[in-house]
């Protein structure tokens, strides 16, 4: 199964984040207005000590021909909400990335 790695770059000390929620989200036509709420939990990451500028997460990808993109949340008590939306990856394919490590 391959894997690919997510590189999440923290945001700063004074917004005090105390993790990151990791959702994917699949999709046949993915655009960047997509509905966020069809999107599955795949990893909460703790933000750790703040001598650490981004945080690695391993994700294992299912191998068939689907579309997905990852969205990162960070949570933290400044927010309302208590979560909000701070990134998006492109637009990825399964069967692509399985073609690249052969």
């Amino acid at each position: 199964m391959p894997h690919l790695t997510l590189h999440i770059q923290k945001l700063p000390a004074h917004l005090n984040v105390s993790k990151y929620e990791v959702k994917q989200c699949f999709c046949t036509d993915c655009s960047i207005h997509n509905d966020l709420q069809d999107c599955v939990l795949i990893e909460t990451v703790e933000a750790g000590s703040e001598d650490n500028d981004d945080l690695t997460l391993p994700i294992d990808i299912e191998e068939e021909d689907r579309n997905f993109f990852f969205v990162v949340y960070a949570c933290s008590k400044l927010c309302e909400e208590g979560i909000y939306y701070i990134s998006r990856t492109q637009t990825l394919t399964s069967m692509f990335l399985s073609m690249s490590y052969i």
